[in-house]
């Protein structure tokens, strides 16, 4: 028989037979199932990495002064190769209300450290000049509202940029005082800035509220704010890392110089993310080891019910090379049908979710691909593994002899 005449035999074995439609079911299951678990793993792995490479916070260490030292140590961290910057993180931030609050934002913002080592690379419009104030560059996608920060967005309120740049927007902010053990606000201040740039806060992985402005009106709005009681406190050094690849080097150069207190400003549980890793792992190879178990129990009996069959087969010319065949084949194109049919409703499944349920997180930087590997590793799970045990089971029972075969009574 020539392979179209298999394939025809195959199919035609495949239609006819009702546990093979229960297989191919259960196939197809187990495939959405390998298919999900192994995109919800890259999925998951490319955010933890382009956070940490894209995001400047995991390249800024946090490191307690050395008070007994007149500058407080700053000239010994400055001599630390792969430094950028060294700032007092009370100037890494503030946040403000700002004129863009109206019937759909709060107009919460959040001003951040905007010298040339914590820019983005990519602005569109204008960098700030030395020396310069007043100014600020904004996400191209700008959502000026505290519900931001629980992934809370409306997109169709969300602001484009280009339509905000060279324009100006105010702020306000407050002093403030103890009276007694109350906080109150002394005075009130408002503050005008010109968007002279914008940038993509998705390549960053910073929040759509997030303005970088000059250093020195960051300096002026902090130092305006602070309680005149808590003024001679000491803050902690901010130090840019010029990489996040140098982190370690510069964190066991602080600690060979004695500084204490060193931490990153933003941290990943890693213990969660290796439990989260591994719980995907072994899920897949829970997949593989029922995939196995199923064709394993699927291919013997079907073996050993048509035992007498292929006794026939036999003893009618044909040759084991082409009973094998066969049956293979069945198993294969099963296998096949059921990865196609189970990748086309993973994939439908995936773009709708993508799409209708999770569309938002791609303005927090988190990008959803679908990874050609996986498809690759669920196909070798689902085809080709089982594929070779199939036939490790039929070349097994086929080889028996002719008599053995058709004398089966199992």
């Amino acid at each position: 028989m020539n392979i179209k005449s298999y394939f025809k035999i195959a199919v035609l074995n495949i239609f006819r037979d009702k546990k093979k439609v229960y297989f191919i079911l259960v196939m197809l299951i187990c495939t959405i199932l390998a298919l999900g678990v192994l995109t919800f793993k890259s999925i998951f792995s490319k955010h933890i990495s382009d956070s940490i490479n894209k995001n400047i916070g995991f390249r800024v260490i946090d490191v307690v002064p050395k008070l007994d030292v007149e500058d407080y140590g700053k000239s010994e961290i400055t001599k630390i190769k792969h430094i950028d910057d060294i700032y007092s993180s009370q100037y890494g931030s503030v946040y403000a209300k700002s004129s863009f609050a109206n019937e759909k934002f709060d107009g919460s913002i959040e001003l951040i450290y905007g010298e040339k080592s914590a820019l983005p690379n990519n602005i569109i419009g204008a960098t700030f000049k030395k020396g310069q104030k007043n100014v600020a560059i904004c996400p191209i996608d700008f959502y000026p509202d505290i519900s931001i920060y629980d992934t809370k967005i409306n997109e169709k309120n969300i602001i484009d940029g280009n339509t905000l740049l060279g324009k100006d927007f105010a702020i306000k902010y407050y002093s403030y005082s103890f009276n007694g053990t109350k906080k109150t606000i002394e005075a009130e201040f408002t503050k005008t800035f010109k968007i002279v740039g914008l940038y993509d806060s998705k390549n960053v992985m910073n929040m759509g509220n997030q303005c970088y402005v000059p250093f020195e009106d960051i300096k002026e709005i902090t130092d305006k704010g602070i309680i005149s009681e808590m003024n001679t406190a000491i803050y902690a050094f901010s130090i840019i890392v010029d990489s996040s690849q140098n982190v370690n080097y510069v964190v066991d150069k602080l600690d060979e110089l004695g500084f204490t207190g060193i931490r990153l400003k933003n941290q990943i549980d890693q213990k969660l993310v290796n439990t989260i890793i591994i719980s995907c792992d072994v899920t897949v190879a829970l997949v593989l080891f029922a995939v196995i178990l199923l064709v394993s129990s699927y291919t013997k009996k079907k073996i050993l019910g048509e035992a007498k069959t292929i006794g026939v087969l036999r003893t009618s010319g044909y040759k084991k090379s082409a009973v094998i065949n066969l049956y293979l084949l069945e198993i294969i194109i099963s296998n096949i049908l059921s990865y196609i049919i189970g990748m086309i409703i993973f994939t439908i499944i995936y773009l709708i979710l993508k799409n209708l349920v999770f569309n938002y997180l791609t303005y927090f930087g988190m990008m959803m691909p679908l990874n050609i590997f996986d498809y690759i590793y669920a196909f070798i799970i689902i085809v080709v593994i089982t594929s070779i045990i199939a036939d490790y089971y039929i070349i097994k029972k086929i080889n028996l002899n002719i008599v053995d075969l058709i004398g089966s009574e199992e």
